[in-house]
């Protein structure tokens, strides 16, 4: 994901990255265009150009980088989003730590824009919004919204566009490229039951723990 405080940036496929529509790129010549830098694995800063910003749906929107970045894997997205449904969430704050969240239990594909409950006293705050909220399973990163819209759908409750919602659009849009979305099943890969869920996920803090609705 990108480190610019303006903005979040996250990988969807090697030459794209969601970003909210209310908050795009904005230091390059043309609007929704500029600068993005992302880390590598070994903690490596590289950087792209944006060259052009697409609103799918809302606030949802996706940018095109100008040459492609094969040393991250991009971010996943459910193929039936009812399977993160009450699980819990992590997202990026604007200070670069993570802030628990647990989603709606009443997610589903057909949810326009998901809804996080914070965990705990930390509250989103100014700065977050365009951020990544996402959950582990195993080292498959998901995004659970495309990046964060608001806080002000209630008292800690955080909102962003649903990928899975929109990945019919999102298909539409990347094939024009050659790309394509990843889709991840969870019933299929294995994350049936609680106890073959992962007793903690490698890549967050130890509350972290992911849960699937109706097992």
């Amino acid at each position: 994901m990108a480190r610019s405080n303006w903005s979040g940036a996250t990988l969807c496929t090697p030459l794209h990255c969601f970003v909210a529509n209310h908050s795009l790129p904005a230091d390059g010549a043309v609007a929704g265009t500029g600068t993005v830098f992302f880390l590598q694995e070994d903690g490596t800063e590289i950087s792209r150009e944006v060259v052009s910003s697409t609103n799918i749906a809302g606030d949802l929107s996706i940018a095109t980088l100008d040459s492609p970045i094969t040393t991250i894997t991009p971010i996943a997205v459910a193929a039936d989003s009812s399977q993160l449904a009450g699980c819990s969430c992590a997202f990026v704050e604007v200070d670069r730590h993570l802030n628990v969240c647990t989603l709606s239990s009443s997610l589903t594909n057909a949810t326009l824009n998901t809804n996080a409950y914070m965990i705990g006293a930390d509250e989103a705050e100014s700065g977050d919004s365009a951020k990544l909220c996402l959950a582990v399973f195993g080292d498959t990163p998901i995004a659970v919204m495309s990046a964060i819209t608001s806080s002000s759908t209630g008292p800690n409750i955080i909102q962003g566009p649903n990928p899975s919602y929109h990945q019919a659009a999102i298909a539409t849009f990347l094939s024009g490229s050659g790309y394509s979305l990843s889709l991840v099943d969870l019933v299929h890969a294995g994350y049936t039951t609680q106890a073959a869920l992962p007793a903690r996920c490698s890549a967050m803090p130890n509350s972290f723990h992911p849960v699937l609705s109706g097992t």
